[in-house]
């Protein structure tokens, strides 16, 4: 098995540079959202049409190239989400074997160099559905 490392046109290790429609978060946003580094960016990307659904997506970033990958669905529609997260643990398992952990609601599945983790939750009436894949260049210099 060996994780899943592009969502759309997003691939872990890709520069950034040539990319189109990245937006940087806010000063507010990163107090919301903080980095993992400190010369980290996080950037939202256009919304992407994956597994049936279409999911929002935030991109991390260090040394100009991508390391983390976030797809989320929010929705009102409690069906839609259960669909986005079974469509989700279908496409990571079928790629990367079933999870290695479980807590709660969020499954991880760890393979060499990487991770992902997904998990679903509600808050108030918004259902949200999102999964991160981790890896590249700062899992081979053992950074993460």
């Amino acid at each position: 098995m060996r994780l899943v490392s592009s969502i759309g046109p997003y691939a872990l290790d890709m520069g950034i540079n040539h990319l189109d429609g990245l937006s940087e978060l806010s000063y507010l946003e990163y107090l919301a959202i903080p980095k993992v580094f400190v010369d980290e960016k996080i950037y939202t990307a256009p919304d992407i049409d994956f597994l049936g659904f279409t999911w929002n997506l935030a991109l991390a970033v260090k040394d100009g190239r991508i390391y983390k990958i976030s797809p989320q669905v929010l929705t009102t529609n409690p069906d839609e989400a259960t669909g986005a997260f079974i469509a989700a643990r279908k496409h990571l398992a079928d790629k990367m074997g079933e999870p290695t952990e479980r807590n709660g609601s969020r499954l991880i599945l760890r393979v060499t160099p990487g991770n992902a983790i997904l998990e679903q939750a509600r808050h108030g009436g918004v259902y949200c559905v999102q999964f991160f894949i981790t890896g590249g260049h700062l899992f081979n210099l053992g950074t993460l």
